[in-house]
């Protein structure tokens, strides 16, 4: 399916959909050929990007951004991580990457790398040390996270991980000339947000066949990443992102637990 449809044979990757639907041992079940998570849940609402200021958490980031102080503040974080080198090589199985070349990834930084924040359950101390007011922006007044921030269920919960990763809220680095290749998130029952703290101009998002940019530091995309996508960084600054895993506003609502 997802072999016919790269190469634009979209009438043979739908009937390739429709005849995997059919066979009886079929574990999934999709409705779309360029929404194939591993884990894929029917019925929630299916939209490649969505409003990003519906969501408190973007509100709050870019409202913090606009104040003077507080952007001095997040910019303050940032130097300090980068300072530390306190983000560290990212490898993900799901999410392949190219490097803009050997020499760039080959460091202990690496050319695609993170620190992470929040696991879902707790806040990482020594990495909250360092980056204290993007911290304190994703918690609410009383340490605990944002409700609308993804949790992973109890571990004798039956129901499948929300986040489908250990990492709920993190900062990103992608070098310019990096790539990471087509691919699809895990479960459709989360979305993602990725605010640009730094070097977002350059940075094109492709969800699905729609490319898409931060529109600028200090702006958020919202995109549900069990679409495939891709991410392309034509720029010539290093991207610092704050992402966070968000609960799909169905499964807010009540649907699926």
């Amino acid at each position: 399916m997802t072999y016919y449809r790269r190469g634009g044979d979209l009438a043979r990757a739908e009937a390739a959909r429709a005849l995997a639907n059919k066979h009886p041992a079929a574990a999934t079940k999709y409705d779309r050929v360029d929404q194939t998570p591993k884990v894929y849940f029917p019925g929630l609402t299916a939209q490649r990007y969505w409003p990003s200021r519906n969501f408190e958490v973007v509100r709050r980031l870019e409202e913090a951004f606009a104040d003077d102080v507080t952007r001095v503040a997040m910019m303050d974080d940032l130097d300090s991580l980068i300072r530390h080198n306190a983000l560290k090589r990212l490898v993900s199985p799901s999410a392949p990457f190219r490097p803009p070349s050997k020499a760039a990834n080959a460091d202990g930084e690496g050319a695609w790398s993170e620190l992470p924040l929040y696991d879902g359950r707790e806040w990482d101390a020594e990495a909250c040390a360092l980056a204290p007011t993007l911290s304190r922006l994703l918690q609410t007044a009383d340490g605990r996270a944002l409700p609308e921030l993804g949790a992973a269920p109890p571990p004798d919960s039956p129901r499948p991980n929300l986040c489908g990763t250990p990492v709920v809220a993190t900062v990103l680095r992608l070098a310019p000339g990096a790539n990471i290749l087509p691919h699809c998130g895990v479960t459709n029952r989360r979305l993602i947000m990725q605010f640009a703290l730094q070097g977002s101009e350059g940075v094109t998002f492709t969800v699905g066949d729609e490319p898409h940019s931060y529109g600028g530091d200090g702006h958020a995309i919202v995109f549900d990443d069990s679409f495939e996508h891709h991410v392309r960084h034509d720029g010539a600054e290093d991207r610092y992102v704050l992402f966070a895993i968000l609960k799909h506003p169905d499964v807010e609502e009540g649907l699926y637990g």
